[in-house]
Protein backbone atom coordinates (compact mmCIF):
# COMPACT_ATOMS: atom_id res chain seq x y z
CA UNK A 1 0.00 0.00 0.00
CA UNK A 2 1.15 3.65 -0.73
CA UNK A 3 1.66 6.15 2.05
CA UNK A 4 -1.11 7.53 0.80
CA UNK A 5 -3.62 4.88 1.13
CA UNK A 6 -1.85 4.24 4.39
CA UNK A 7 -2.86 7.91 5.32
CA UNK A 8 -6.57 7.06 4.14
CA UNK A 9 -7.13 3.83 6.04
CA UNK A 10 -5.73 5.18 9.23
CA UNK A 11 -8.52 8.21 9.24
CA UNK A 12 -10.88 5.09 9.20
CA UNK A 13 -8.73 2.80 11.51
CA UNK A 14 -6.89 4.06 14.33
CA UNK A 15 -5.96 0.27 15.40
CA UNK A 16 -5.97 -2.94 14.34
CA UNK A 17 -9.25 -4.09 13.16
CA UNK A 18 -9.70 -7.46 14.73
CA UNK A 19 -12.06 -6.92 17.71
CA UNK A 20 -10.93 -6.42 21.11
CA UNK A 21 -7.33 -5.72 19.91
CA UNK A 22 -5.84 -2.43 20.32
CA UNK A 23 -2.96 -2.22 18.69
CA UNK A 24 -2.45 1.16 17.34
CA UNK A 25 -2.74 1.30 13.55
CA UNK A 26 1.16 3.04 13.48
CA UNK A 27 2.41 -0.47 14.37
CA UNK A 28 -0.04 -2.92 12.44
CA UNK A 29 0.60 -4.18 8.75
CA UNK A 30 -1.96 -3.51 5.77
CA UNK A 31 -4.10 -6.31 5.54
CA UNK A 32 -5.79 -7.38 1.93
CA UNK A 33 -9.34 -8.47 3.03
CA UNK A 34 -9.22 -10.56 -0.46
CA UNK A 35 -6.02 -11.79 -0.65
CA UNK A 36 -3.45 -10.19 -3.55
CA UNK A 37 -2.48 -13.65 -4.40
CA UNK A 38 -6.23 -14.46 -5.42
CA UNK A 39 -6.90 -11.13 -7.11
CA UNK A 40 -7.59 -8.59 -4.67
CA UNK A 41 -6.45 -5.03 -5.44
CA UNK A 42 -4.78 -2.75 -3.37
CA UNK A 43 -7.36 -0.35 -2.91
CA UNK A 44 -9.25 1.13 0.47
CA UNK A 45 -12.17 -1.20 -0.04
CA UNK A 46 -9.70 -4.22 -0.12
CA UNK A 47 -7.65 -3.15 2.56
CA UNK A 48 -7.19 -2.77 6.20
CA UNK A 49 -4.86 -2.51 9.32
CA UNK A 50 -4.15 -6.07 11.00
CA UNK A 51 -1.30 -6.40 13.84
CA UNK A 52 1.59 -8.95 13.14
CA UNK A 53 -0.31 -11.36 15.28
CA UNK A 54 -3.82 -10.99 13.90
CA UNK A 55 -2.54 -10.81 10.20
CA UNK A 56 -0.52 -13.77 10.79
CA UNK A 57 -3.28 -15.76 12.08
CA UNK A 58 -6.13 -14.78 9.14
CA UNK A 59 -7.47 -16.87 7.16
CA UNK A 60 -6.55 -15.84 3.62
CA UNK A 61 -8.40 -18.97 2.09
CA UNK A 62 -12.19 -19.43 3.19
CA UNK A 63 -11.97 -22.66 0.87
CA UNK A 64 -9.38 -24.19 3.10
CA UNK A 65 -9.80 -22.60 6.72
CA UNK A 66 -7.84 -23.33 9.74
CA UNK A 67 -10.78 -22.19 12.05
CA UNK A 68 -9.10 -18.92 12.88
CA UNK A 69 -11.52 -16.27 11.14
CA UNK A 70 -11.10 -13.94 8.31
CA UNK A 71 -11.64 -10.25 8.01
CA UNK A 72 -13.74 -9.28 5.42
CA UNK A 73 -16.04 -5.73 4.71
CA UNK A 74 -19.56 -4.47 5.32
CA UNK A 75 -21.23 -1.29 4.80
CA UNK A 76 -20.46 -0.05 8.19
CA UNK A 77 -16.95 -1.18 8.11
CA UNK A 78 -14.68 -4.31 8.79
CA UNK A 79 -15.78 -7.53 10.70
CA UNK A 80 -13.97 -10.70 11.65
Amino acid sequence: ASWKQRISLAAEFQTCSRDGCNKPADYCQVHHLIPWQAGGFTNIKNLTFLCAYHNGINDDDPKRPTGRGYMFRLNTGVSY
